[in-house]
């Protein structure tokens, strides 16, 4: 879909313990990829790091009282009468469903003030103009649903029940409202659902996507068919509890008529209580649990206008309101939003503020049938909606339309894109859905269509019964097909390749029981994976909590400790080394201490934002600063007194939050059109003309964008440009790079095509123009039924130039590969075996004995000898003849390299790798702002050239000559390079990664290695089927540019994320 806002830059935002995972192995703050710097000798004295904020469970705090049975009088929402600014909207009030709160079926625009939208959500609703918020209040981590309070806001509110007017509690707005002929679901966020009876059960109503129950002892249940989770009333239609599709979740405690307390599934509590006024409860007063509470304060007359977080970790809130009851403005560590509301109540205007800085402001304009925006530039955009407030139609600031269409159950039926601006016929996009409402297949605009079959029949003849909104068989567009069963609960309990002649494969799951006998968990609680080659991991439980977690052998297995809160304070590794880690009230990390008594310490601001970073081992401290959009404009590398590596970038940003300048090694200066796509770079030095092809040795890089903002040209200085035509799925089908002359200088072709059917993945590659490969030379590729590439032949003519063949387990390990031809790499069949625990045991190739630590880190390669050591942080320290260090946990931000007497520092900016420094030698790298390689500079710029995974195909010079190229083998092995001048010494190569050394690349968390077509680390993120596979085995359609998770490289060109979802 258009960006219509802009915001294309990351902000930081809370790092959770819930994200633990990631934080402790990869790091916060840094995106997938960045390198940093480093001091060229030793620390000379470690910086001063801050005094880490840290918040305990209070084991002496007052035990919450758990509350009792509800009220047996009829639930009712009090609803108000339209009065005031709501009587314009009284002769054509909201339906049901419609207008308040958020369905999923609504667009919004979002607004920034702190933290993440778990924490707080802002928002608009373009349709009918409501404003939506929905602040945290409290919340325990715990198994099933976990125990949260929310407070709502609806600019456009009707519902009484609450004690924070005129906000709300999402549990007291909850509830279901009892008639003998229908009854009406308030779901807790303002929305609301009518059901209507029919004989002895009810009929759901459009768009719910859940039923309702009377159950046999009176109460009632919301279940929604979806998730499986479960909303429980008593017989008169109070909330008393929620829980996830196995029964576990959190009950809610009553006194009086009022919510005292919400439990969880392990005992754990969150209190609330009440200011009582002539004996009766009129106001909230607290919420929280453990010692940390959010508190509230009230005007003169009852409106909540302070809210205190700062018991909780968060900034201390304050309101205005207008006349009739409706937000003005909010605010809190030093930021703020203002609403300015016509007579229905619909937002016309939104600004957000902060000192210091120059306000930005969003408008709202409203007719009969849409909503126009003007954006914090002044440029507009339209939305177009139906009766139900769902858009339809969108127009964006330069006049490019988008549309769709909705089923009656409010679900996306299709989409066209772009391409049917002025009357233009557009591409169609279209899902199908069964009678349940269940999305039953995507087919894209060149007709690749994937399939769920969620019963018995025609290609899923044998599926089990129940369960009837869990899909029992897949069928890809290649025809493969996948089974899948469940327990009785609906969790996966196996996934099996069913496809004739496949690989018969199947992955399978235990879960923990009602009982809690089987890995000591709650119920739904996975106790057993079991992979492809029926290798098992177990994991074990106490009080909710996973505390071990056994791979196969010889990995060693992890375990984990928590406080009284369910935060984890320790984590053992496969070697046996621990880290421990502290939180703030917020549940922010803030002090991680390693196993050898290294810390690394972090400082946030109440709103959730990483100010600084301090790492005991090298003595470096980085500090972050940001605008009032929560975006970064500083990051300063301090390093020790006189080390000579501290580093400062800053970035300037426009009001709707693009990426305008960098400031410091690499500073670079962007350009945005009216719907804030990228249209020029250029160095901060440099110059760009106004129209026509950048001048010669200016540094100016300018883009074009087709009807759907993907990109068609890049254009560098002199004339030299790349281009890329695409189907009308958005694929690419060609790509081609000229020179300043007109002259092709690389040139491919790509082919979805099999036969005459369109498929998903890359069918052909023809290098008309390519390093190293015969002209015209068409690549055809092969894959197995599990979407594995098992073969690439590449033909001149007739004439096999080139092949590649893979074979692999049923755990997608690669099991044999042979070259042969012109391949860049010595011809043969090399063969693999594999321990329990998927890794290499040996191969046919083998100079040596393979090795791997207890935490599943390749201490050795068998086929070169080359060896490798890891630290505490599980970081690598040494790779052969290199040593390492590194910032935080983990690889992600690596700062120096020494090899004998060679030291190569590395800079970064919060865009990923921005410079290195070799023994005097400056490479200085120019990004966009979504951190993809532009260009790169050493004595003079050059400029990437890259293919459809982002791999470089070859580079431009200054004034638009042609260095030279690269070509690689299916999984990235080098096969050719032209080697001369910048060509041999740029490290930006395959899939965009940095190659450290021939074949190696650090992509993020961890080290590829293109030979074996595998990661040399365990996944960190524990993602992936298999921790040390490539790209899922697919390495011409997918990548994985973080270490952490693959991406399918066209997914990008898919405009509607229901077909990314499905197709992936």
């Amino acid at each position: 879909m258009f960006n219509l806002l802009g915001g294309n830059h990351a902000r930081c935002v809370v790092r959770r313990w819930d994200r633990l995972v990631i934080v402790a192995r990869c790091g916060c703050r840094r995106p997938a990829g960045e390198l940093g710097p480093v001091s060229r000798g030793p620390a000379a004295a470690a910086a001063a790091a801050p005094a880490p904020d840290v918040w305990e469970p209070d084991p002496d705090a007052p035990e919450v009282e758990v509350g009792g049975a509800p009220p047996s009088k009829a639930w009712t929402p009090e609803l108000s009468a339209p009065e005031g600014p709501s009587a314009a909207r009284a002769a054509a009030p909201p339906a049901a469903n419609e207008a308040l709160g958020d369905t999923g079926a609504y667009t919004f625009q979002e607004f920034w003030l702190d933290g993440d939208e778990g924490d707080q959500a802002i928002k608009v609703n373009v349709g009918s103009g409501n404003l939506f918020i929905r602040s945290k209040m409290s919340e325990l981590r715990g198994p099933g649903v976990p125990a949260v309070a929310y407070r709502v806001y609806n600019s456009q509110n009707d519902i009484d029940n609450g004690y924070i007017g005129p906000w709300r509690e999402d549990y007291m707005i909850t509830g279901l409202s009892i008639s003998s002929s229908t009854t009406t679901y308030y779901d807790g966020t303002g929305a609301r659902w009518v059901f209507t009876k029919s004989g002895s059960t009810w009929t759901s109503p459009a768009g719910v996507n859940a039923s309702l129950t009377q159950n046999g002892d009176g109460t009632w249940t919301v279940s929604y068919n979806r998730t499986g989770e479960k909303v429980i009333f008593n017989a008169s239609g109070w909330l008393t509890k929620r829980q996830d599709r196995n029964g576990v979740g959190i009950t809610y405690g009553y006194s009086s008529g009022r919510v005292v307390s919400v439990t969880d599934a392990v005992g754990k509590s969150i209190g609330m209580d009440y200011l009582i006024n002539n004996g009766a409860a009129h106001s909230l007063d607290e919420v929280g649990a453990a010692g940390r509470y959010t508190r509230f304060f009230y005007d003169s007359v009852g409106r909540m206008d302070r809210v205190n977080e700062e018991g909780a970790g968060r900034p201390f809130w304050t309101m205005t309101y207008d006349a009739s009851d409706r937000l003005v403005t909010m605010g809190g560590d030093g930021r703020s939003i203002a609403f300015v509301y016509d007579s229905a109540s619909r937002v016309t205007k939104v600004t957000q503020s902060r000192t210091g800085e120059s306000s930005v402001v969003t408008s709202f304009a409203y007719t009969a049938t849409g909503t126009t925006v003007t954006d914090p530039r002044g440029n507009t955009s339209s939305y177009e909606v139906d009766s139900k407030w769902q858009v339809t139609k969108t127009t964006d600031q330069l006049g490019r339309t988008q549309s769709q269409t909705w089923t009656a159950n409010s679900d996306v039926q299709t989409t066209t894109d772009g391409f049917s601006t002025g009357g233009g016929q557009g591409n169609v996009t279209e899902a199908t859905y069964d009678q349940l409402n269940n999305q039953t297949g995507i087919t894209l605009p060149t007709g690749a269509a994937t399939q769920a079959l969620y019963a018995q029949g025609p290609g899923c003849t044998g599926a089990q019964s129940g369960n009837p909104y869990r899909a029992k068989c897949t069928i890809d567009p290649s025809g493969n097909t996948q089974s899948m069963t469940y327990d009785a609960a609906g969790n996966l309990t196996a996934k099996t390749d069913t496809t004739s002649g496949g690989t018969a494969s199947t992955t399978s799951y235990t879960y923990e029981t009602s009982a809690g006998t089987v890995c000591g968990g709650k119920a739904g609680q996975i106790c057993s994976a079991t992979d492809a080659n029926n290798k098992k991991t177990t994991y074990t439980y106490s009080g909710g909590n996973l505390i071990k977690t056994t791979p196969p052998a010889p990995l060693g297995p992890t375990l984990y400790e928590y406080d009284a809160v369910g935060r984890v304070t320790k984590v053992t590794d496969g070697n046996a080394k621990a880290t421990t880690y502290a939180y703030d009230a917020a549940d922010r990390i803030t002090l991680t201490t390693f196993h050898n008594g290294q810390t690394l310490t972090n400082v946030w601001t109440p709103s959730g934002l990483l100010t600084s970073e301090a790492d005991s081992a090298t003595g470096t401290a980085i500090t972050y600063k940001y605008n009032l959009l929560g975006k970064q404009t500083e990051r300063k590398v301090q390093g020790p007194t006189g080390s000579g590596y501290s580093n400062t970038v800053t970035n300037g940003y426009d009001k709707s939050g693009n990426l305008v300048s960098t400031g410091g090694l690499g500073a670079t200066t962007y350009a945005y059109d009216v719907a804030n796509q990228l249209t020029a770079l250029r160095p901060t030095s440099g110059s760009c003309t106004t129209s026509g092809n950048p001048a010669a040795n200016s540094g100016c890089v300018k883009f074009t964008y087709d009807n759907n903002g993907h990109e068609t040209a890049r254009i560098f200085p002199g004339g030299a440009r790349q281009n890329t035509t695409r189907d009308t799925s958005g694929r690419p089908t060609r790509i081609t790079a000229t020179d300043a002359g007109g002259y092709t200088k690389a040139d491919v072709g790509y082919s979805y095509t099999q036969g005459s059917s369109d498929r998903i993945m890359l069918q052909k590659r023809t290098s008309h123009l390519e390093q190293g490969i015969p002209v015209g030379a068409i690549s055809s590729y092969s894959y197995d039924s599990l979407n594995r590439l098992t073969k690439a032949e590449e033909k001149n003519g007739a004439t096999v130039n080139a092949s590649w063949t893979y074979t692999y387990d049923k755990a997608s390990n690669r099991t044999s590969q042979t070259r042969a031809g012109n391949t860049g790499a010595t011809a043969g069949t090399i063969t693999y075996t594999y321990n329990n625990a998927n890794q290499i045991a040996s191969t046919s190739a083998d100079t040596t004995t393979w090795a791997y630590d207890g935490a599943g880190n390749q201490t050795r390669n068998g086929i070169t000898g080359q060896t490798a050591t890891y630290g505490d942080r599980l970081q690598v320290t040494a790779s052969g003849a290199t040593t390492y260090t590194t910032f935080g946990p983990g690889n992600d931000l690596q700062l120096k390299s020494v090899t004998g007497i060679a030291t190569t520092t590395l800079y970064s900016s919060d865009l990923g790798l921005i410079g290195k420094d070799l023994q005097g030698a400056n490479t200085s790298w120019t990004r966009s702002p979504d951190g993809k390689p532009i260009a790169l500079t050493q004595v003079a710029s050059s400029y990437y050239v890259t293919d459809h995974l982002g791999s470089v195909l070859g580079m431009f010079g200054n004034t638009g000559g042609w260095q030279g190229g690269y070509s690689y083998s299916p999984y990235g092995e080098q096969r050719s390079a032209s080697n001369v001048g910048v060509i041999g010494s740029n490290n930006i190569r395959y899939a965009g990664g940095y190659e450290e050394s021939a074949n190696l690349y650090k992509l993020g968390a961890r080290y590829y290695d293109a030979t074996l077509g595998r990661f040399t680390q365990y996944d960190p993120a524990g993602q992936e089927s298999n921790p040390y596979t490539y790209a899922a085995a697919n390495p011409c359609n997918a990548k994985d540019p973080t270490g952490t998770s693959v991406v399918v490289a066209l997914q990008e060109c898919w405009a509607w994320p229901q077909v990314r979802l499905a197709i992936s």
